[in-house]
């Protein structure tokens, strides 16, 4: 978390957690990264990525409580899926995903949480809409991810 974020109080970009952060360059950059995912791939709502304990590094977000909420539960779900695995003795992951729907009576309007690994960095947590395209999303993730790792 600290390789993202610099000191000082004179930045229109601020990290949301504290007034008296300042987004670095390498966040700035990561920020630009996320936010073009975003914009190149329709299926993309917004885009997160934490740490592996839940506090938020960037995001596509307003910040508030939407924001603090997704990571919570991302960084919980990681954990206790890391808890069963280790008691299977397997690996970890590489996706998660969660499936949700606005009418579970219906089984309409289905939206998605992907959350992915990115090791050594956190957690990349992609939300989408409806009717998506998987394999351009993935695709586009990928190379964030990989872009990502690389700034790091």
């Amino acid at each position: 978390f600290k390789s993202f974020i610099g000191y000082g109080r004179n930045s229109e970009k601020r990290c949301s957690r504290e007034p008296n952060f300042m987004i670095s360059g390498k966040a700035n950059d990561i920020k630009n990264l996320l936010d073009k995912l975003k914009a190149d791939n329709p299926d993309i709502k917004e885009v997160i990525l934490l740490s592996y304990e839940g506090l938020v590094m960037v995001s596509t977000l307003e910040s508030g409580v939407q924001e603090d909420t997704i990571s919570a539960m991302a960084a919980g779900v990681n954990s206790s899926i890391l808890r069963f695995l280790k008691a299977l003795k397997w690996h970890a992951f590489s996706d998660i995903l969660i499936t949700s729907s606005k009418d579970p009576i219906k089984d309409e309007l289905k939206e998605y949480i992907l959350i992915k690994d990115i090791k050594s960095v956190g957690l990349l947590v992609v939300l989408t809409k409806s009717d998506v395209d998987w394999k351009r999303l993935h695709s586009h993730v990928n190379y964030a991810i990989s872009t990502i790792s690389a700034m790091v």
